[in-house]
């Protein structure tokens, strides 16, 4: 028994890390303490104005007579807005904080960008936006998540269209080069200030936006092995530039010449 104690007692040894293990650990937690920062001002704040409002509340219910039916009305919708937006903070976060394990099958980019732009054809032209697509038919296939690359063209046509509150043009592209099906959502609205690094958590320019979409997108293409860029001119527009391997060409198999083995 003393020696079985004596084995389980015994400490154990760590696998020998690297320089490049620990920066990398480093690195992951510095982002996790900026993460949860950032994540706790983000929900921290709403959290405070709903407090108040339900002291407010409370306060207008505890009067005699009764209660004014619009303010309550107006207070429970904002109250409402406000849990909703959370929640939406929430899914998207958990989204952006998991690991994305990917379903990769050879798929025809160009096919998904055109049955997802049919769907969503009308609803931009209710917002007086055009619609272009310029996706070439007959481009190369990928290995890809179809429902992650639905997400990514999804989340980029939304915010281009979102960035053009008076109406304007929005034009999808793809086309290959050099071993790689590149897309390219392309839009005429505001454009992004300078200095702004739109791919970072919780950095938006829209009055209403969360900051998390394009976090996700690029986490999804990075697991894809693409890469996303942009260019932008204030006042003109901006260009998302999504890149993604292609599936190399079946190789041609010759038929064998070997005569089949007798039988025995």
């Amino acid at each position: 028994m003393a020696k079985d104690r004596k084995t389980r007692d015994r400490p154990l040894r760590s696998a020998a890390r690297t320089p490049a293990d620990r920066r990398l650990e480093s690195e992951r937690l510095a982002t996790m303490g900026l993460t949860t920062a950032k994540l706790v001002h983000e929900i921290g704040n709403p959290l405070n104005g709903m407090s108040t409002t339900v002291q407010l509340l409370e306060r207008d219910l505890m009067k005699p007579g009764p209660p004014d039916k619009e303010l309550l009305r107006a207070t429970v919708h904002d109250l409402s807005s406000e849990i909703n937006r959370l929640r939406s903070l929430l899914v998207e976060f958990r989204s952006l904080a998991r690991a994305h394990a990917l379903d990769l099958q050879p798929t025809a980019l160009a096919s998904l960008v055109t049955e997802l732009l049919a769907v969503e054809t009308v609803q931009y032209a209710e917002r007086g936006i055009q619609l272009h697509n310029e996706v070439r038919p007959d481009l190369p296939l990928v290995m890809g998540d179809q429902e992650k690359l639905k997400q990514v063209v999804l989340n980029l046509c939304q915010n281009a269209v979102e960035a053009m509150s008076q109406g304007g043009c929005l034009t999808v592209r793809a086309d290959q080069a050099d071993g790689h099906v590149t897309l390219e959502v392309m839009d005429t609205g505001a454009g992004i200030p300078d200095g702004l690094d739109i791919f970072e958590l919780f950095t938006t320019t829209k009055p209403s936006g969360m900051g998390l979409g394009l976090a996700v997108v690029r986490q999804i293409v990075l697991a894809h092995e693409g890469t996303i860029t942009y260019t932008t001119e204030p006042g003109r527009g901006t260009v998302f530039r999504l890149s993604l391997p292609a599936c190399p060409p079946a190789k041609t198999r010759r038929p064998s010449t070997k005569s089949p083995p007798s039988p025995s």
